[in-house]
């Protein structure tokens, strides 16, 4: 679940799967709210990053360097053992993002900065995964880890990050009783940190300091 307590909403800088870790993308469209939760009031989109059902091992590593100092790098890893299936991803994304002066997209120029965005606008981003499935019993842990450098209407001191954390794990256990009949429980935990360290110019400075969690 990536919906949080604070705004009542599904950030999207907590959703930074690789597309490389993305088996499949279910979208169902209309009140969803009893198996999803209040969040799915208009409809849910589930990203799957496992195929518990695969039975051949799946093994990828990847590295890309782009402009911007672009780097990324990704590895997976996908087998069964025996009864044991288990799948890891985990990737790690790294840019300094678009450089430009203020002053040519606002008027609004804060004397105390002095008007370059260079590495303001620079992101780093962790992902990880972890699923398992052994006979009935069943596991998915991930950990997403980001940090922002953004600025909101007025530019935003240098090395002002945004910090921003999400932790989720579920258990469960599936489990058929006969032809008719299925039993599916699951315990879930889920957790999202926002941390905005920053100095925020409009006419006056002055420093600005938000955490939440959720």
């Amino acid at each position: 679940n990536q919906s949080n307590d604070m705004y009542k909403s599904n950030p999207l800088n907590q959703i930074i799967i690789p597309v490389e870790a993305i088996d499949k993308i279910e979208i169902v469209r209309g009140p969803m709210s009893v198996i999803y939760g209040s969040g799915a009031f208009f409809g849910a989109i589930n990203i799957i990053t496992n195929n518990s059902g695969n039975t051949k091992s799946v093994n990828i590593t990847s590295f890309s360097l782009g402009s911007f100092n672009t780097k990324k790098a990704f590895v997976r890893f996908e087998n069964k053992f025996s009864d044991l299936y288990l799948s890891f991803n985990g990737s790690i994304y790294n840019d300094d993002g678009i450089e430009m002066f203020y002053n040519d997209i606002s008027t609004n120029q804060p004397h105390i900065h002095d008007g370059s965005d260079k590495n303001n606008m620079a992101k780093f981003e962790r992902y990880f995964s972890l699923s398992g499935k052994m006979n009935e019993v069943y596991f998915d842990l991930s950990f997403s880890n980001s940090k922002n450098n953004p600025f909101v209407n007025y530019p935003l001191s240098k090395d002002a990050p945004a910090l921003l954390t999400g932790t989720s794990a579920s258990f469960g256990l599936n489990k058929k009783i006969s032809e008719l009949i299925e039993f599916d429980g699951k315990f879930s935990f889920s957790s999202y940190q926002e941390e905005v360290i920053s100095d925020y110019y409009d006419s006056t400075a002055y420093t600005h300091y938000e955490l939440f969690k959720s």
